[in-house]
Parts: structure tokens; C-alpha cells; sequence
């Protein structure tokens, strides 16, 4: 691990940021291996108890710029892995402009009535997971209840 750069290129993207993807998901893979190996409270492995979220506050836009690089972008992606939510889904899309499309908190599908799929939503949805209300800590978005188990 640990091929330094910095995530905020404008220039070269795949080639400045493919290590670091490569880094992130071996990170994450030793992580969960480690995991799967400690004993957990519960009696199962510390993994069936641990949630690993992992996301921007922005993405990148979805064209390369003249320098083969992308720029900021309001939408962004979400990986969950851990223990709490339903597997093997992708929740949210988008459109032909590449913007994000909503979503129904009731199940996770796309949806035009329900609500975009934001940080401030799955901040909501990881709280509702631990048993807080999330109306408490986070407005103008509800919890996506459908990929809670």
C-alpha cells in the first residue's frame, strides 16, 4: 500500500488514480480479512458486527475533461460493506445527463417521488441502523429503510 498522489486530480485520471483505487480495495479486503478473523461480542467474528462505509462528499463528472481528467461533480458513489444491510444491491442510478436520480426510502428503488440519494440520506439510514432517531441529528432527509435488514 501506499502509492501516495492525492485524489483531487483535474489531469490524468486513470493513470493518477488507479493506484490509489487499487490501494483502497486492498485496504478494505485486509480490513474485512482481519475482521472476519477477530471474535466478535456476539459470538459470530467481529465482522458480523462492524459497518464500513466508505464515500466522497463529491464525485467526479462523468466525461473526461481536455486533460483526460475529471473535474467536481455533485454526485457521487457509496460503498457499504459490513453487517445491517441488505447485499449485493446497487441503490440509485442516473439519468442520461448523468444526474442523480431518486430514490423510495421505503425501499431503496428508484423512484421520481422519492428523495435523492445524498449523504445526508444514508447518514439518516447508518443512524436508524443503530437504533438513533434520526430526525435528531439530520434534516431534509429521510432514512433509505428499505436496505436495512
Amino acid at each position: 500500500l501506499g502509492h501516495g498522489g492525492s485524489w483531487d486530480t483535474h489531469a490524468n485520471n486513470d493513470e493518477d488514480q488507479s493506484p490509489l483505487w487499487e490501494d483502497l480495495f486492498q485496504g478494505l479486503a485486509t480490513l474485512m480479512a482481519l475482521l472476519d478473523d477477530a471474535p466478535g461480542s456476539q459470538g459470530g467474528s467481529l465482522s458480523d458486527e462492524t459497518l464500513v462505509l466508505v464515500l466522497s462528499e463529491m464525485g467526479r463528472t462523468p466525461q473526461p475533461n481536455g486533460t483526460m481528467g475529471k473535474d467536481h461533480w455533485p454526485f457521487t458513489s457509496m460503498l457499504l460493506i459490513g453487517a445491517g444491510f441488505t447485499s449485493d444491491r446497487v441503490i440509485g442510478g442516473f439519468d442520461s445527463g448523468y444526474m442523480g436520480r431518486n430514490v423510495s426510502p421505503s425501499d431503496g428503488q428508484l423512484s421520481d417521488d422519492g428523495q435523492i440519494l445524498s449523504a445526508e440520506a444514508m447518514g439518516a439510514t447508518v443512524l436508524q441502523l443503530l437504533g438513533i432517531d434520526p430526525a435528531e441529528y439530520v434534516s431534509g432527509a429521510d432514512p433509505i429503510e428499505g436496505i436495512i435488514l
